[in-house]
């Protein structure tokens, strides 16, 4: 996926049928134009978080899969944006979702220091947040490479 636009991580967590959504995700993101690549699932304390790749404007991304989320979600949905890659604190904080609990504090706080870290809580209490984190980090790191 070679292009001029930003490569972006999209994690998604805390519904019933994640994995279901970001498959829908990645087919209105391709059906508006936005070339999107693999799929792929991560174990967190709490579950399975899902990630997909995608190319294109991250605000454009953010506001199609946030309105399927929105439509779609159950629980307490959070969406993650990560734009062409991470940082190596964020990677270990995403590598200790897996293992451990992190609070929705230290997600944000993570988020507030990288300007490519972007965090939507879309319903119920936010908690999605945590494991979307882990899921589009993990992912940036397997694509782009550890930091």
């Amino acid at each position: 996926m070679s292009s001029d636009q930003p490569l972006v991580f999209l994690g998604i967590d805390d519904m019933e049928t994640t994995e279901e959504i970001i498959r829908k995700i990645k087919k209105v993101l391709e059906s508006g134009g936005i070339r999107t690549g693999e799929i792929r699932g991560f174990d967190v304390l709490r579950g399975r978080a899902w990630a997909s790749l995608a190319l294109g404007d991250p605000g454009i991304i953010a506001d199609l899969a946030g309105e399927v989320v929105s439509l779609l979600g159950e629980g307490n949905p959070g969406m993650v944006l990560v734009i062409d890659g991470v940082d190596r604190a964020a990677a270990v904080l995403a590598e200790g979702i897996r293992k451990k609990e992190v609070s929705k504090n230290e997600i944000y706080n993570m988020a507030d220091m990288f300007r490519n870290i972007w965090l939507f809580e879309l319903g119920g209490n936010g908690q999605g947040i945590i494991g979307a984190f882990a899921a589009a980090v993990l992912l940036a790191c397997k694509r782009v490479g550890s930091p």
